[in-house]
């Protein structure tokens, strides 16, 4: 089991119990997953820090290496990749024990892609530019409890 530090603050008599078990909380890992450097750095921006640790791929084959490597809780994949696509990067982490939700980013999203998606297991499709509202609501979604394997999504619509 990993060593975490623990900040002075969490010890602070008057700091709220909630605060503190959010300092405690180790940062869960986000994978985003594009050949394009913009796409992470967009992510990095949106996501709270202290939270979230991002970790980046540029191609399928490297996805699912940091995948093996780092674990992740989110993975945000583009929806073209040098190497490939979103659906052999879906079909590679549907064999992880525990898959991590999956979102697909394209500059276009019609109904048919999100279909496509959401019957793969996938939780969300959003759009690029990546909005903040969408992407929070994607991270905060990765702690509710979904009962169903990969391969049976759930209904997530970004607001656009």
């Amino acid at each position: 089991m990993a060593a975490h530090s623990i900040p002075a603050e969490a010890f602070d008599d008057d700091a709220e119990p909630r605060s503190t078990l959010r300092l405690l909380k180790p940062r869960a890992k986000v994978l985003s997953v594009s050949a394009n450097q913009s796409d992470h750095l967009v992510l990095y921006r949106l996501m709270d820090a202290s939270q979230w640790t991002l970790v980046t791929a540029d191609t399928c084959r490297d996805a699912v290496r940091q995948l093996w490597l780092n674990g992740a809780r989110v993975v945000f994949c583009d929806h073209s990749l040098p190497d490939g696509n979103w659906r052999n990067v879906v079909g590679r982490i549907s064999r992880i024990g525990a898959p991590p939700r999956f979102v697909v980013m394209s500059t276009l999203a019609d109904a048919s892609l999100r279909s496509e998606v959401l019957n793969l297991g996938g939780c969300a499709v959003l759009v690029k530019p990546l909005m903040a509202r969408d992407v929070q609501r994607v991270l905060e979604s990765a702690y509710a409890p979904d009962p169903r394997p990969l391969g049976r999504g759930r209904a997530f619509r970004s607001g656009h």
